[in-house]
């Protein structure tokens, strides 16, 4: 559930800097934080969801994969696993700062109007971003019971075929 909820919004907030930047390219854009903050803020808290820094929504993922790879003794999946999330983390955070807090470039115009439908969809899942992190507990004891379901078919058997 985290991984689509964030990367959706990574998507368009991507967007919506494609679009404030007037060009896709990461060497062309730069100071956009002053001109559209609410962006250059939605993605740093995206970034931070998607490396699992607590109490957004792919903190508790994180966990549970560490302390299963550990208790698995799976040490160097687990490892592998930690150091994806800093590539991760060092990755989204070079766009930020290259595209937020980066130099302007001489040849830009105006800002560009951003259509309110693309700021409500962004902070819309921002929330849901949130709201999973902080309400983790509650959510986990849901997705539990359809992962025994799905580790074990005879429970929908049973229940299906009423045997």
């Amino acid at each position: 559930m985290h991984d689509m909820v964030a990367k959706a919004l990574l998507f368009i907030l991507g967007g919506m800097l494609i679009a404030a930047a007037g060009t896709s390219k990461l060497s062309e854009m730069g100071g956009l934080m002053k001109r559209y903050p609410l962006i250059g803020w939605l993605f740093f808290i995206v970034a931070l969801a998607l490396v699992g820094i607590p109490p957004l929504s792919g903190f508790l993922g994180k966990v549970l994969i560490v302390s299963g790879g550990i208790s698995g003794g799976h040490y160097a999946l687990t490892f592998i696993g930690l150091g994806s999330s800093i590539i991760v983390l060092y990755s989204l955070i070079k766009v930020f700062m290259a595209a937020f807090w980066g130099e302007a470039p001489a040849a830009r115009t105006t800002p560009v109007s951003i259509r309110w439908s693309d700021y409500t969809a962004a902070i819309g899942l921002t929330l849901v971003v949130i709201f999973m992190g902080l309400g983790s507990e509650w959510i986990y004891s849901f997705t539990s019971q359809a992962g025994a379901v799905l580790s074990d078919p005879t429970l929908y058997i049973n229940a299906v075929l009423k045997e």
